[in-house]
């Protein structure tokens, strides 16, 4: 039976520190980003979620968005199940990346390259703006290669 916990990546900090999706399954487990960090003085590690108070606004949304985390992770465990495929750390990421990730954290360079490229020629910005980004894509180029 798989199990899910969230954690911070350090308690005691005195700043805000990541909040990790611990994900338990087969005596494996997988830790995963949320890509949200806390206050560790708004975490409530009984409840694993922000502390519902007025010093914190937006704990409504970043708890919302921690308990998707926790449901598309046991979504992806119960499909593999389902579909008589064994579960393994690589997919079970794969899919939370799939969900969460944005196309371009997901991009490869190459695609990166031709993002940049195509913001370049589809710039409104001024000339001297526009030759200021070619002169940067041409130093990233330099550097890939």
């Amino acid at each position: 039976m798989a199990s899910s916990t969230l954690v911070l990546k350090e308690p005691k900090a005195t700043t805000e520190t990541p909040i990790f999706l611990l994900f338990r399954f087969n005596n494996q487990r997988l830790k995963y980003s949320t890509g949200q960090k806390i206050h560790p003085r708004f975490w409530n590690e009984d409840k694993q979620k922000a502390k519902e108070t007025r010093a914190m606004p937006g704990y409504a949304e970043l708890n919302t968005l921690l308990k998707s985390h926790i449901d598309v992770s046991h979504d992806i465990y119960r499909t593999l199940i389902n579909d008589k495929q064994i579960p393994t750390l690589k997919k079970i990421k794969a899919g939370l990346d799939d969900v969460f990730k944005t196309p371009l954290q997901q991009a490869s360079p190459k695609e990166f390259m031709a993002f940049i490229d195509n913001f370049i020629t589809t710039s409104t910005k001024a000339p001297a703006t526009v030759l200021q980004y070619k002169q940067t894509f041409k130093v990233i180029k330099d550097f890939q290669q």
